[in-house]
Order: C-alpha cells, then structure tokens, then sequence
C-alpha cells in the first residue's frame, strides 16, 4: 500500500500588524480565511496531531481521504481573536503548541525582534477552545532553543509545560513542538520519555507515514504564502529525492544556528566571569 502521506502546516501569528524582524511569522486574517475556504474546496479534512499520531500506530485507513493538520506555534492571543473564529465557521480541528511560561502574559522571549509585548492567549481562552474541539500541545515552558542548553534544562521545560497544561486543562497532552524546530537525538528521546506521542520540527517538506514520530516535518506558513503558493505545494507533493534535499538543508541550518548560539552563551558567561 502507499504511505499517505499529510501536510502538516506550521502557524503562528494570525493577525494584520507586526514589527519587521517578526512579519515571515504574521498571516492575516484575510489571507487565512482565504486558505481555509481553499482546504475545504479542495476536500481536505483538518485533523489534530494527536490523530495523525495514532494513524502511525494503527495504519492510515484511519485518516480521511485528504488529511492535512493545521498547527499554531506559541499561544499567541489573536488565535483567539482572529483564527478560531475562521475555524469555528468551517468546523476545522487545529493544535495548538504553548509556550506554557507566557500563558496570560506577552511573548517577553520576542524583545530582539520588537515584539516582546505581542499578548498571548490565557488559560480561560485555552480552556474554551479545548471545549470547542481544538487539540493544545506543548512548546516546552520557556521558548528556548533546547538543543543549546543543557539536557537537563531541556527536561525541566518539558516535563514543566506537559504537566501544567495537563493540570490546567485537565486534559493528556500528547503532542509536542521544538521551539525554533531544532532537536537532537537525546532531545527526542526526552521529549518520549516525557509522555509524549509525537513531536514536530520545521523540515518545510510533507510528513510521511514513514516519518520519525519524535521528528516530523511541517510546512511553514509565511506572510507571503497565499492561496495561490499553498495550492501548489499541496497539490504537488515533493518528490523523495527532495524531500531528502529539504531535510539536509534543515540539518544544516540547525548546525549553523546552534553554534551561533553556543558562541553567544560563551562569550555572555565570559564577560560575566570578567565583570
């Protein structure tokens, strides 16, 4: 049988205002609008990670025909205000993955790119639309770049994120989302042995049934992605040769962002050490 295979598409602000160092993260209301009448023209089917997770265990005749997952990264409050609303209409399931830290407060971890005050969704906003059928996963507890930390930090913020949304909302939480899209081998094996039944990357290609579950690629959903641009990379699945393509090029990048990272870290604890 041929593996199915799902797009699973990655948002996170859905609104019409954003400083210029977070605009490739903004969509408007319009343009989502716009793609949520395309899905359901084109007979797709939104489900939720969890879903699509038990599709690995159980097999793919559990999926609608045309599946695709629509997930919405940080908790930002205008998923509240300006996609729920659109979803509603159209009866569409989603996942949200919060940052569990910033729940009733503002994106604080966004101060470099100007959007340290963008409002983030509170706990009574997440409990209505749980009610309401949307899936919340966890984005650790602080929107940090795990795979630059220590192990031990990185376990911390998991467990801390699955257990307070679990308290909160009363409900298991099974999906997981790398802040930033970048992991390592040890960080997936966490992220399992923390409860979790699936966790998602960036990658930009179409998740496959083969796909690592701890390690699934999405496809980024940008400011200039319009109707028109998602239609075709829906409607034309990438070959394996460049899927294989993307995921190195995804490898790559995090290689050259981590050691940015690492570099920044040291020379911060070198001056602290000198001052």
């Amino acid at each position: 049988m041929k593996a199915k295979r799902t797009p699973i598409l990655m948002y996170h602000s859905i609104s019409s205002n954003a400083q210029p160092g977070f605009w490739p993260f903004v969509l408007s209301p319009e343009v989502f609008r716009e793609q949520m009448d395309y899905l359901g023209r084109e007979g797709y089917t939104p489900i939720t990670m969890s879903h699509l997770s038990l599709a690995k265990d159980c097999g793919p005749d559990i999926l609608p025909e045309k599946p695709v997952v629509l997930t919405f990264d940080d908790g930002f409050s205008d998923f509240y205000t300006d996609a729920f609303p659109i979803l509603q209409q159209h009866g569409y399931v989603a996942t949200l993955f919060i940052a569990t830290a910033y729940v009733g407060g503002a994106s604080t971890w966004l101060e470099a790119e100007g959007e340290g005050k963008r409002v983030m969704l509170n706990w009574q906003q997440l409990l209505e639309v749980v009610d309401a059928g949307i899936e919340c996963g966890a984005h650790c507890h602080q929107h940090l770049q795990l795979d630059t930390v220590p192990l031990a930090t990185a376990r911390e913020g998991i467990q801390l994120s699955k257990n307070m949304l679990e308290e909160q909302l009363s409900r298991r939480v099974r999906s997981f989302a790398y802040p930033f899209g970048y992991y390592t081998h040890r960080l997936r094996k966490t992220v399992r042995e923390a409860g979790f039944t699936s966790a998602c990357a960036v990658g930009d290609s179409v998740s496959c049934a083969g796909d690592d579950p701890f390690a699934l690629p999405r496809l980024w959903i940008r400011a200039e992605t319009d109707k028109e641009s998602l239609s075709r990379r829906l409607s034309s699945p990438d070959p394996l040769a460049a899927v294989r393509l993307r995921k190195y090029l995804a490898q790559f990048r995090w290689l050259v962002r981590r050691n940015v990272a690492r570099r920044k870290r040291s020379l911060a604890l070198d001056r602290g050490g000198r001052a």
